[in-house]
């Protein structure tokens, strides 16, 4: 149910916090990992009880202290047109990839996808997938191997930038409702 249950106080003070000085300018107060844990561990009575807000805050802690392993993995991602992903954590499509079996980069703003053939492929993409078996759409997958790194580094800044602040957030609504 927490993921964030078997974490180390050690571990949470190791964890960097990217753009700290606009988390203060948005909530008031820095970020701190330690107390974010503390106050999921409270909200859910020691990890026992089902709180959604503290269920939340978990994941958020958890995406921030394993980046590669998103939480969408397994979920199906469709298209515009139809045709169906299978998405997979960045962790399994290195693996896919290493292992010489067909792993996609996938781009969600642009529709595209591409087929990972290097090591560099793996760094342009957030997200990775396979053609989920279900499709009733045929087609070739669009290329899209061109992508530009800085738009990629640029979008997981800003997305470790929102769960920070959704983390800080559920923190101090968390600390409200106690």
């Amino acid at each position: 149910m927490y993921k964030t249950k078997d974490i180390s106080k050690a571990e949470l003070k190791a964890l960097s916090i990217k753009n700290q000085d606009e988390i203060v300018a948005l909530t008031g107060s820095e970020l701190d990992p330690v107390k974010a844990w503390e106050v999921i561990k409270q909200a859910s009575d020691n990890f026992t009880k089902s709180d959604l807000k503290a269920q939340e805050a978990d994941e958020l802690l958890f995406e921030m202290l394993h980046p590669d392993e998103k939480s969408n993995t397994g979920e199906i991602y469709t298209m515009s047109d139809g045709f169906q992903w299978k998405l997979l954590s960045k962790t399994e499509a290195k693996k896919r990839f290493k292992a010489d079996k067909e792993v996609y980069g996938i781009d969600r703003n642009s529709e595209t996808e591409a087929l990972i053939e290097s090591k560099e492929d793996l760094g342009r993409f957030e997200e990775f997938g396979v053609e989920h078996k279900n499709n009733d759409v045929k087609r070739k997958p669009k290329k899209a191997a061109n992508k530009k790194t800085a738009s990629s580094k640029e979008t997981i800044r800003i997305q470790e930038k929102e769960r920070a602040r959704a983390l800080s957030l559920l923190e101090l609504e968390l600390l409200i409702a106690a």
